[in-house]
């Protein structure tokens, strides 16, 4: 199916309180209900048509500790925020972490240090749903960035086949797998 970058969250620039808030995220979603049907979903489409419209809870990782997601995901949690910009947090632990959550079933989102494009990437490579780029205060600046987590032909981003995110090698068709990155992955 061909992508629509106008239904692409990761173009309209969503505030810093309402970036895991479920009723943005389920207000959006509903918004473009009837056009979503039309592409393949997301894992947040998925789990938010799956919800039956009540609100996705997530929970904040400040600090690298896998028993941490392990106990939220046990106690009901949707959703894993990686928080990377405020806290000390290496991209080697936000791998394991989006492992570790997306093997439990919790959705994904890591909030990378700053915009800069070796940050996007390196958080593109540890395979979360959800990528949030603070400070990133233009369109032209998140478009920019977008491009650069994205696979041609919708994006600019190189090719490194043995990441996290493209399943360390192990798919049968690279370029398949990249566009099923490229309709898979926000970008805020």
């Amino acid at each position: 199916m061909k992508h629509n970058p106008s239904l692409d969250p990761a173009f309209s620039r969503v505030g810093a309180a309402a970036r895991l808030n479920p009723r943005v995220i389920e207000a959006n979603a509903r918004t473009h209900a009837s056009m979503l049907r039309l592409f393949a979903m997301t894992r947040l489409q998925r789990r938010l048509s799956a919800n039956d419209g009540k609100p996705l809870l997530g929970v904040a990782a400040y600090f690298y500790d896998p028993i941490f997601i392990e106990i939220a995901a046990h106690v009901g949690y949707d959703a894993a925020w990686i928080e990377m910009e405020h806290a000390p947090i290496s991209f080697a632990e936000a791998a394991d972490l989006c492992r570790i959550a997306q093997a439990l079933g919790l959705l994904t989102m890591i909030r990378v240090p700053d915009y800069r494009r070796e940050s996007v990437l390196k958080a593109a490579e540890c395979g979360p749903d959800i990528i949030d780029v603070p400070m990133a205060n233009s369109p032209e600046v998140l478009q920019g960035l977008v491009a650069e987590a994205r696979f041609a032909p919708l994006g600019a981003r190189g090719t490194f086949s043995v990441s996290r995110a493209m399943r360390y090698g192990l798919v049968e068709n690279l370029s398949e797998a990249q566009q099923q990155i490229n309709g898979e992955r926000y970008t805020w």
